[in-house]
């Protein structure tokens, strides 16, 4: 990208993403009775919400894990690797960064090994997350659709078998959308690989075979579906903290529709967006807008006090400074 695009994109989009970060924000503040909101965040039981932390905790060890999975064997040390990952997610969710934290993660991962298996490890690590996230359209398909939403869409009732049918064509269809949403940064990728391929070395994990490709995707995608698992457990036990009693499929559909839709470039890192998804998903359930309100504006304050600890972290080991040569190749 050069000087001369860049201004005639980003911050247009910077713009957008702000106006409707404000515009949301200012229609959930009018639309939400605050004093049934501190009503519900009065009778948090706080043994929940540590449990909460401790789920999204193993979470994200089990994502620093797969990540290491994804790299040449001992390239990066276990502290170092979570020192970087504390840095790309800080920048996910505070930083107004061009290329993100999964940028800043190759960029830094790229300080140890070849920039081309530092940048196969992050698309592999992100589409590998979003097809192990996938895997719950199966259960949550078995606990069945939120039932205010079903109503409202008149579905007719279904045999088990027909259940377990689409629930087999909804996971297909996840895994063909995560594929392409791989392609899709593939695409840029390419043209990164493509600029490097004259001095860099043949990437370790590309002379692998059929069985060592299968064994590795194989092991990741069960550290994904582990991690995705601990993230909803984590929405259960917030669930739980507030008093809210539903069934576990709640859990399984707001990590669901909360995960597509940070996808959106809406807003700055989903503000507004994600809460208002909360909303319509716990109406479904019969849960009252502003306690819906605390469950999503308490996930979403673990999600930031996790965000600080990882940009701490790497501020402490020194992660934050890149390579020139990767900075250029990235901008």
């Amino acid at each position: 990208m050069t000087q001369a695009q860049r201004p005639t994109r980003v911050p247009w989009l910077r713009l957008v993403q702000i106006v409707c970060t404000l515009g949301l924000g200012v229609v959930l503040a009018r639309s939400i009775d605050w004093a049934s909101f501190g009503a519900s965040l009065a009778s948090l039981r706080w043994g929940f919400v540590a449990l909460a932390a401790l789920f999204l905790l193993a979470a994200h060890a089990l994502n620093v894990v797969r990540w290491r999975g994804l790299l040449p064997p001992g390239a990066i040390a276990p502290g170092t690797l979570a020192a970087y990952y504390g840095a790309g997610l800080f920048c996910n969710n505070f930083l107004p960064t061009g290329i993100g934290g999964d940028g800043v993660r190759a960029a830094l991962a790229a300080r140890h090994v070849a920039l081309p298996p530092a940048l196969l490890s992050v698309a592999l690590d992100r589409g590998v997350g979003l097809a192990g996230l996938g895997l719950f359209l199966l259960p949550a398909l078995w606990f069945g659709l939120p039932a205010g939403l079903g109503d409202r869409l008149a579905l007719p009732a279904l045999p088990s078998q027909w259940l377990w049918v689409l629930a087999v064509i909804a996971i297909g269809a996840a895994l063909g959308g995560a594929g392409a949403l791989l392609y899709g940064r593939g695409q840029q990728l390419r043209g990164l690989l493509t600029r490097v391929a004259g001095s860099e070395q043949v990437p370790a994990t590309a002379r692998r075979g059929v069985r060592g490709w299968a064994a590795l995707l194989l092991n990741t995608y069960a550290l994904s579906v582990c991690s995705n698992l601990g993230t909803i457990a984590a929405h259960w036990a917030i669930l739980a903290a507030l008093g809210i009693s539903v069934s576990p499929g709640a859990a399984i559909w707001l990590v669901l529709a909360g995960s597509l839709s940070m996808l959106l470039p809406i807003s700055i890192n989903s503000l507004g967006v994600l809460e208002s998804v909360f909303i319509v998903v716990l109406a479904a359930y019969a849960v009252p807008a502003p306690t819906a309100l605390a469950v999503a504006l308490l996930a979403r304050a673990l999600s930031t006090l996790y965000s600080l600890a990882g940009g701490a972290l790497s501020l402490r080991t020194g992660g934050w400074a890149v390579k020139e040569p990767t900075a250029k190749l990235l901008n």
